[in-house]
């Protein structure tokens, strides 16, 4: 049985959040096509759940999900990490977690 000198015992510590630089694009009606050309990804028709009579463009993107594809949908933010992989970000979180530079 290890002896208390043997024993490490640490507090939490902060850390800050280290994502370097990314490449966003935020779909808008007039960027879908934009978009997908630059990320790989496929429009789709979207449908508004609350009002089946507002229909808008969003946009399979590949990504690394289980099933390899996100949905954008209007407003959210497509992401290209340093290891040119895509992700979707709610617009919420983007504007917490990045500012442009």
């Amino acid at each position: 049985m290890p002896s208390h000198r043997d024993t490490h015992f640490s507090l939490p510590r902060q850390y800050r959040l280290v994502s370097g630089v990314v490449e966003a694009m935020q779909l808008t009606p007039s960027q879908v096509s934009a978009a997908a050309l630059w990320c790989g990804g496929m429009e789709v028709d979207e449908v508004d759940a609350l009002d089946s009579t507002k229909k808008f463009v969003g946009l399979n993107v590949p990504a690394l999900t289980p099933n390899g594809v996100e949905r954008a949908s209007q407003g959210d933010y497509i992401v290209k990490n340093l290891r040119g992989e895509f992700s979707v970000v709610k617009p919420g979180e983007f504007e917490a977690n990045y500012e442009p530079i």
